[in-house]
């Protein structure tokens, strides 16, 4: 069997550990050697060894470096790599033993079934959507810049990079209302929706943003195609599921009627943020008009909850 190309977005290696170790494989000594390597000394090391990978051919792992920077990239790279094997281990594991449920196929029985335990490992492919707010909040705070930037250059007749990405681009050591509302709504995570023609209720999530291995601001900016590997959860069936990590907390600590006028609010927010796109100066003002509705950011159920372990493509 051909092994799938994958290109990770997100990868939990706590997760794939700790899955690993709970079948009892035991993960090869060159990826262990070669991990121990990387995890050991912060500053000024070296370390040598070699791994080699069936069908991925062997290298040596060497590094004698005076650049902190070059070492923390090296040791990175190298980390995400052994990640990368450790979880096509779990991946084959899972997928030998049956466990692996795939949601995609539409073939099999599971098209249309909610039968779920909870820790239940599935695999879904389909069109990725993530929260509405966080694509708002990120296009309006690199528009904002733009333009700030640009009357910047008007103003004081300083050449200004647009090449640069506009999100790095501080004009003041303030942030914006844009970023402190990203916080507020998102904290660590974001959420995403997964549909797939093979199955015929969404797949949703919340990912950590220190799992992800893309920048989030460029990764999740449209809808796009994933694979994802996860557990499930818990299913839903009339309840609601929200993007926005904040609503999720709120619906543990207080009454239905409460998060749903808070939901309510969510689009006037939406709306005021809108109006905060405009510039103080008349003659040149740009404005941002967009229609986010609560079931923008709200998803019915019935839905599958589940906690991500990969998502690649």
């Amino acid at each position: 069997m051909v092994s799938e190309l994958r290109e990770f977005v997100y990868l939990d290696e706590l997760s794939v550990n700790s899955l690993l170790a709970s079948q009892y494989v035991a993960v090869p000594e060159a990826v262990k050697e070669a991990s121990e390597n990387i995890e050991g000394d912060e500053s000024g090391w070296s370390f040598g060894g070699s791994l080699s990978i069936s069908g991925l051919g062997g290298g040596e792992i060497s590094r004698d470096s005076s650049s902190s920077e070059e070492q923390r990239v090296l040791r990175e790279t190298e980390r995400k790599v052994n990640g990368q094997y450790r979880f096509s281990i779990l991946h084959d594991v899972l997928e030998g033993s049956g466990e692996l449920v795939d949601l995609s196929d539409s073939s099999s029985d599971n098209s249309s079934s909610l039968e779920f335990d909870s820790g239940d490992p599935i695999k879904i492919r389909g069109d990725c959507d993530p929260d509405p707010f966080f694509k708002l909040l990120n296009s309006i705070t690199m528009l904002t810049r733009m333009f700030e930037a640009e009357q910047l250059e008007h103003t004081t007749g300083e050449d200004v990079d647009f090449s640069e990405d506009m999100g790095e681009i501080m004009i003041d050591e303030s942030r914006s209302v844009f970023d402190i509302w990203r916080d507020i709504l998102h904290g660590e995570r974001i959420g995403l929706r997964v549909d797939s023609d093979g199955f015929n209720y969404p797949v949703v999530m919340s990912i950590d943003l220190g799992s992800l291995w893309t920048n989030p601001k460029r990764e999740f900016y449209s809808t796009k195609q994933y694979t994802v590997i996860g557990r499930v959860d818990h299913v839903i069936g009339n309840e609601k599921w929200d993007y926005i990590d904040l609503v999720q907390i709120m619906s543990e600590v207080f009454t239905e009627d409460s998060v749903d006028g808070f939901r309510g609010v969510l689009s006037e927010v939406a709306e005021n943020l809108e109006e905060n796109t405009q510039t103080e100066n008349e003659e040149e003002m740009f404005e941002i008009d967009t229609d986010i509705e609560e079931s923008d950011y709200v998803v019915d159920g019935p839905a599958i909850v589940i906690d991500p372990v990969a998502i690649y493509w």
